[in-house]
């Protein structure tokens, strides 16, 4: 199995997770913050529905931060990403599949 890319350095993965991490995190206080209004609260109160609030705040605003991040400043980059640089990635980097792994016994 070929995956299309893969960070080349631990930096890089360490980089990816953070520019995935905090945008998680922000997504939780902004949906945190929304809950305290009376008529979100009520619909967030169902822990399902309190889920699926985060996963679509986290999404809008992963989202929307990602589309203007060409346009911030390098310090509100790191504040709402985490990180003002990307990782590097390896194009066409070969994974071995769960078929494809040696059998150690």
């Amino acid at each position: 199995m070929t995956t299309p890319e893969q960070p080349q350095s631990l930096r890089d993965w360490g980089l990816s997770w953070i520019r995935t991490g905090v945008p998680v995190l922000w997504g939780m206080v902004l949906t945190f913050l929304a809950s305290r209004a009376p008529a979100v609260y009520e619909l967030v109160n169902n822990p399902y529905m309190a889920a699926l609030a985060v996963s679509l705040v986290t999404l809008a605003w992963y989202s929307l931060v990602r589309w203007v991040e060409p346009r911030l400043p390098a310090w509100l980059t790191r504040l709402v990403i985490g990180a003002n640089t990307t990782p590097k990635y390896v194009e066409g980097v070969t994974v071995l599949g769960h078929d494809q792994r040696p059998n150690i016994t």
